[in-house]
């Protein structure tokens, strides 16, 4: 009979990943060893699962219609006197999700999902996709392949763009939730205060602080842009080129400082530097008066 132990969860794998929640691993020398679903290939922790109970063989399939529903039925879960919670459904890939629980009926359930795609996301095929049931009363496993639309930019709604998950494919909706990038883990963090990244939604930075380069990051900052400050500076529309902006105040003309708005020759200056040293040119139709 095989035997069930706790296992230490994947490091990829954090502990509310609903993915792997209930999974029993069975010692692999005792039991079965996986399985190999089509051309697909379920991950290595995943193929060293193996059934706990020597009575249940519990069995899904996937299908996928033409609209983007999925829907997956499964048999051989344990058998409940009324219909109740029997199995989690997840998928495992193109990206890990938890779908929810199935409810049963004398061990066998009907589920359909429609998934819901981030803002930004434009499919364009399809992808295959690994989906997965585990049975609540024993963790018995099961698996099954299907494939789902998908493209450029994709991502399920939930896994990103909220304070403390992973950033967004689309960099236009990168922390579409809440928050601002962090580019040095690339997740979506505390954003709009001083020193802090600006937030993906409006307004960018809390009042009274402007958006400013620091290093590679732009962040939020009371320290430039303001009377007397010099301008700040962010990235241009083009590679390369560095935008000096004055905020409720506007920029002299060749003297990288910030004026009171009652000066004729101000504007807002554009480099193809990245020295941060205003030059004494800009850009139509804002340009400096000579």
């Amino acid at each position: 009979m095989p035997k069930c132990a706790a296992q230490p969860q994947p490091a990829h794998f954090t502990p509310t990943s609903l993915a792997w929640r209930n999974i029993g691993k069975c010692d692999p020398l005792n039991g079965r060893t996986g399985r190999r679903l089509g051309a697909s290939c379920i991950p290595l922790f995943l193929l060293l699962i193996c059934s706990c109970s020597p009575t249940l063989h519990p069995a899904i399939t996937a299908s996928v219609n033409s609209v983007n529903q999925m829907t997956i039925n499964g048999t051989g879960f344990t058998k409940t006197v009324s219909p109740s919670l029997c199995a989690h459904l997840a998928m495992i890939s193109p990206q890990s999700y938890s779908i929810g629980d199935a409810n049963c009926s004398a061990g066998t359930f009907t589920t359909d999902w429609t998934p819901n795609y981030v803002p930004g996301c434009q499919p364009s095929g399809t992808q295959s996709a690994v989906v997965s049931a585990i049975d609540l009363a024993t963790s018995d496993p099961a698996f099954a392949s299907t494939a789902i639309q998908w493209g450029s930019n994709c991502a399920i709604v939930g896994t990103c763009g909220k304070i403390g998950q992973k950033v967004c494919p689309s960099p236009s909706y990168a922390c579409y939730v809440d928050g601002g990038v962090d580019p040095a883990t690339g997740t979506c963090v505390v954003c709009g205060n001083e020193g802090q990244p600006v937030c993906s939604n409006s307004p960018a930075c809390a009042p009274g602080l402007n958006q400013n380069l620091s290093g590679s990051a732009t962040v939020c900052t009371a320290t430039c842009g303001g009377y007397n400050q010099s301008p700040c500076i962010t990235n241009g529309t083009q590679p390369g080129v560095l935008v000096y902006t004055c905020y409720n105040t506007t920029l002299a003309y060749g003297d990288c400082v910030c004026v009171p708005n009652t000066q004729s020759n101000a504007c807002q200056v554009e480099s193809s530097g990245n020295s941060g040293v205003c030059q004494t040119f800009a850009v139509s139709p804002s340009g400096c008066k000579p």
